[in-house]
Parts: C-alpha cells; sequence; structure tokens
C-alpha cells in the first residue's frame, strides 16, 4: 500500500461518487447506499468521516494503484494549526 501527503483544494460528488481534489492527486471515492466507501480517520484514530473534512486540509492518503489506477483504502486528516493573532499583544499596546 501506497501513501502520500497532500493538501484538498476541492471536495464534489454526483451519484455515483465523491471525488477529492488535492494539489498532486485526485481521488474517485465510489458512492453506495449514500455512504462514501472509505474510511476517514483524524491522527487519534477517531472516525471523522467527510464532514470533519474541509478545504486546504493536510490530508495522509493510503491507496493502492493498479494499471494506472489509484484506489484510495485510508485518509487521514493530519493536524491544522491556525495563527491565533488575538493572543499576543501588537506593539501598539505594549507600554514602555
Amino acid at each position: 500500500m501506497n501513501n502520500t501527503i497532500d493538501s484538498i483544494n476541492n471536495i464534489t460528488f454526483d451519484t455515483m461518487n465523491l471525488y477529492i481534489e488535492c494539489n498532486d492527486i485526485k481521488l474517485s471515492i465510489p458512492i453506495i447506499d449514500g455512504t462514501a466507501c472509505i474510511k476517514i480517520i483524524d491522527v487519534y484514530k477517531n472516525n471523522i468521516g467527510l464532514f470533519g473534512l474541509n478545504l486546504n486540509d493536510s490530508i495522509k492518503i493510503y491507496y493502492k494503484k493498479n494499471n494506472n489506477i489509484i484506489k484510495p483504502i485510508k485518509i487521514i486528516k493530519l493536524n491544522n494549526y491556525i495563527f491565533n493573532d488575538e493572543s499576543s499583544p501588537s506593539e501598539s499596546e505594549i507600554s514602555i
């Protein structure tokens, strides 16, 4: 099984497939009975499902490649850190 780390650019779907477009790879995941057939977890091994993914999330994709067809097996959402600029005082707020 191969793996790669990538960032999500777009998530779309139709009646048959869920499409996750990343920087380097485009995933096509079959939808059966209204459920995407892939395991999506976070780094703590909690099942987060599709609704746990957002644009610009970093993900690790485990997949099998057969005759240039990529079949994703599992997606792990990596921690995304957001800089909290409100926690540090600005120069104008610091008095000397």
